[in-house]
């Protein structure tokens, strides 16, 4: 049985100036939650920004988070949970794409640019954090050495340049729908990574 009197310790990775709010992530898809779906699994009511019902930036919130969700289900081929989306009212719409996405074959331009996007999205929300960045970054940084077509690496490596992540996007939006010769095996890696059945 479990110590109901442990400890937890949590250590900060910056200074923190006298009176700043110091926020934790309860959970590590919190990002692509809405305030509901936050508040189920908090079982408390939290009152940042994001979760104060009825103000601008909370609808705007549930919208980016929603769409989060969905361009990493684009990226992953699976929902937060790991499994795929069997919802009545699926995050991914069109059948052809969430197929696409489950079996490891949205080209690696589009992945680059969903990525980014839902970089963009989280840094809108406040949630880009040093951890995130640590978290994603290198991920994000090695994809424009995976294309095999000179333009299509020219092209996301002066993305992948720009200081923001909206600027990487808006370059890295020239590759979307772009085919690349490295799209099959970038396939096959994902499936591997995934288990998935070729």
């Amino acid at each position: 049985m479990a110590d109901r009197d442990a400890n937890i310790e949590s250590f900060a990775t910056r200074d923190i100036a006298y009176g700043e709010e110091i926020t934790f992530c309860y959970q590590m898809d919190f990002e692509c939650r809405t305030r509901e779906s936050r508040h189920r699994e908090l079982r408390f009511v939290c009152e940042c920004k994001a979760c104060t019902v009825g103000t601008p930036f909370q609808k705007l919130s549930d919208m980016r988070r929603v769409l989060i969700r969905g361009l990493e289900y684009l990226c992953q081929g699976v929902d937060i949970d790991g499994h795929k989306d069997t919802s009545s009212t699926p995050l991914i719409s069109n059948p052809t794409l969430r197929k696409a996405a489950e079996c490891g074959e949205i080209p690696l331009s589009d992945i680059l640019v969903y990525s980014l996007l839902c970089m963009a999205l989280l840094e809108q929300e406040g949630l880009m954090t040093e951890f995130l960045v640590g978290r994603v970054g290198p991920g994000l940084m090695r994809l424009p050495y995976l294309f095999n077509e000179k333009a299509n690496a020219e092209v996301a490596k002066l993305a992948m340049a720009k200081e923001t992540w909206v600027g990487k996007l808006c370059v890295a939006f020239k590759l979307f729908g772009r085919v690349d010769a490295a799209d099959g095996a970038f396939a096959v890696l994902l499936r591997m990574e995934r288990a998935l059945p070729p």
